[in-house]
């Protein structure tokens, strides 16, 4: 799980654009690949995605584990996109900062993101 996290959708899919890139023709390539030869290798688009929201929610849990009221949450870049949302849902009273190290994609690269919506809501 933690590398369909850290190497799928992270490094893949969320690195890339969030440094005004768009997949590569390679990237393009293999997507559809496994897609088209039925191969349910964990690589594809809906498991990346469901292994970044299982380690933001496992983050989550253990933050309210730990936490304490007063305690200020700090949730840096775009490995926890979704983590504010999530803690906000668990802990609606805590103090929450947010800090995205990279600047934030340009709409039209945004627009291409698959689960643009869940992300925005996330943060």
């Amino acid at each position: 799980r933690e590398g369909l996290f850290q190497q799928g959708f992270c490094k893949g899919t969320l690195w890339p654009l969030f440094h005004s890139s768009t997949p590569t023709t390679k990237d393009i390539i293999n997507s559809h690949a496994f897609e088209d030869d039925g191969n349910d290798d964990g690589t594809d688009e809906k498991t990346l995605w469901q292994a970044y929201v299982s380690i933001n929610q496992a983050f989550a849990d253990a933050i309210q584990d730990v936490y304490e009221d007063g305690d200020l949450i700090w949730v840096q870049d775009y490995h926890f996109l979704l983590l504010p949302q999530m803690l906000r849902t668990l802990l609606p009273n805590a103090k929450i900062g947010f800090f995205l190290h990279v600047p934030f994609p340009s709409s039209e690269l945004y627009r291409i993101m698959p689960f643009r919506e869940e992300i925005l809501t996330g943060m």
